[in-house]
């Protein structure tokens, strides 16, 4: 058992030489974490890992308090917005399992509260929708607020990505590559959550972008070696 403090983030990992789950069974690996709260203490616990997450809320009885799994990388309780009012005082347990038998990897836990930075994460998959895209650059940026901005990051070998460091109180948006075009094309957030990319099928690999300045005009040519348009469809060059 490991004690995490209120506004504290935790570096773990699922890994085969862990215990299993007492709560999903003997498939699925957790860690678990304690900590002490006070009766009508308002919390907000969310994890975000390169899995999809199981995260569970138990009192010292071990009786389950809250229990979320959306299906992304990203899990929080509570599951919308808002925050979780602890029943009483004394010690709580937060177990991080996995949604899908026998995951492993890496994850960050954060006990926080209505004002204490988030992460977000996502996965970036090919138009199949299974195979993950590595390299994608994902951008951040403030639709409303003055939070501070977490710099981009790049999706590893799965497609996955995460960052941290968002400030509750202000809106922000995250946007691909350019070179690739992905649905949705942008996705805005306020609090922990996945947000996931799929590619939309251009029949190559990236576009290559060519600047052009204002006056400026540029010669070209439509050929069969072109991407198609994600817009007009793959019959349609661009």
């Amino acid at each position: 058992m490991t004690p995490i403090g209120a506004g504290e983030v935790k570096a773990g990992a699922l890994a085969t030489t862990d215990c299993t789950s007492p709560i999903r069974g003997t498939s699925f690996f957790a860690d678990r974490y304690s900590f002490s709260g006070m009766a009508g203490e308002e919390v907000v616990i969310s994890t975000v890992a390169a899995f999809a997450p199981y995260l569970v809320l138990l009192d010292a009885t071990q009786t389950g308090l809250a229990a979320v799994a959306p299906g992304g990388v990203v899990a929080r309780i509570p599951a919308t917005t808002g925050t979780f009012m602890l029943p009483a005082t004394g010690t709580y347990l937060i177990e991080v399992t996995s949604l899908d038998a026998g995951a492993t990897g890496s994850y960050e836990l954060t006990l926080g509260s209505s004002t204490t930075p988030y992460a977000v994460g996502g996965r970036v998959t090919a138009a199949d929708g299974v195979t993950g895209l590595a390299g994608v650059t994902v951008t951040f940026g403030r639709v409303s607020g003055t939070g501070a901005l977490p710099a981009s990051v790049q999706t590893n070998t799965e497609g996955f990505w995460s960052q941290g460091g968002f400030e509750p109180g202000t809106e922000y948006q995250v946007t691909l590559s350019p070179e690739y075009v992905f649905s949705p094309g942008f996705a805005t957030f306020t609090q922990a959550e996945s947000l996931n990319f799929t590619a939309v099928n251009i029949t190559c690999g990236v576009f290559t972008l060519v600047p052009i300045g204002a006056g400026e005009v540029k010669a070209g040519a439509l050929a069969t070696t072109d991407c198609t348009s994600p817009i007009r469809g793959t019959s349609f060059f661009a």
